[in-house]
């Protein structure tokens, strides 16, 4: 987790032109992220995601793909719903963001 003020855990946002490209893919890739989820054995677009917010984070990549993948996935989500649940998700269990709420 990220340190904050006085070395107390903290949140961090990623940095501009990385995270630029992270809410870049989630949202053009949306449909393809969710046919991974439920139709590839590959998941190239998942692992797309997974390797770009590693690099932003330095979260492990298992880690960050079994965040990407535990995440629930209903009829209702539209791209920016996806976007905004990720990044609530990535917040939430490693202090790391991508966008502000």
């Amino acid at each position: 987790m990220p340190l904050g003020l006085f070395g107390q855990p903290g949140d961090a946002r990623i940095k501009a032109p990385l995270s630029n490209r992270i809410i870049d893919f989630s949202l053009f890739n949306y449909d393809n992220i969710i046919s991974d989820y439920f139709e590839s054995v590959e998941q190239p677009y998942i692992n797309q995601l997974t390797l770009l917010i590693h690099r932003g984070t330095g979260v492990p990549t298992h880690d960050v793909k079994d965040l990407i993948l535990l995440q629930p996935i209903s009829a209702d989500d539209t791209p920016p719903l996806y976007m905004m649940r990720l990044n609530q998700r990535l917040k939430s269990t490693t202090g790391y963001y991508f966008i502000d709420d």
